[in-house]
Order: structure tokens, then C-alpha cells, then sequence
């Protein structure tokens, strides 16, 4: 997975594009949170890392393997950019 990582533009070629591929990077390789905490920590510098480190807090694991149901299912539950919950 770390060997895959590498693949990832770096954040300076453009933040969107780094998470375009950082999801599609994601949905490829699942990992974990603490996989993706160590990914990200040797991708980004560590002023980068120390702004989204509190976002990467817990032991989190992919639950939804389906990305195109996940899709679904957002869309179903949200209106105009804004949740039905």
C-alpha cells in the first residue's frame, strides 16, 4: 500500500487533484485510518499533516465496499447540497 501511495500527486500540483486521487487511491486499496494517517504523513509536509491530524483521529475502517451504493445512498438522503436528517 505504501508503494501505491507513492503514485499520488504531490498537494503542491493542486489540492483537487490530490483529492480526486486520494479518494479514487481509497476506494482501490481501503485502508484503514491508521494506514491512511501513515500514508499521508510521509505525502504531505508536516504543517499539511498537523492542519488534518484531528481529522484522522479513531480507528476508522472502510464499512461500505460498494462505492456506487454508498453514491446512492447520499444521494437519496440529501436535498440541494443539504442532508434530510
Amino acid at each position: 500500500m505504501t508503494e501505491a501511495g507513492k503514485q499520488l500527486s504531490s498537494l503542491e500540483s493542486g489540492g483537487y487533484r490530490f483529492g480526486e486521487e486520494l479518494v479514487s487511491f481509497c476506494k482501490n486499496w481501503t485502508p484503514t485510518s491508521y494506514e491512511l494517517r501513515r500514508l499521508l504523513k510521509n505525502r504531505l509536509t508536516s504543517d499539511q499533516f498537523q492542519r488534518i491530524t484531528t481529522d484522522l483521529d479513531g480507528d476508522y475502517h472502510q464499512e461500505q465496499s460498494e462505492w456506487r451504493a454508498a453514491g446512492a445512498y447520499e444521494r437519496s438522503h440529501s436535498v440541494v447540497g443539504k442532508e434530510k436528517y
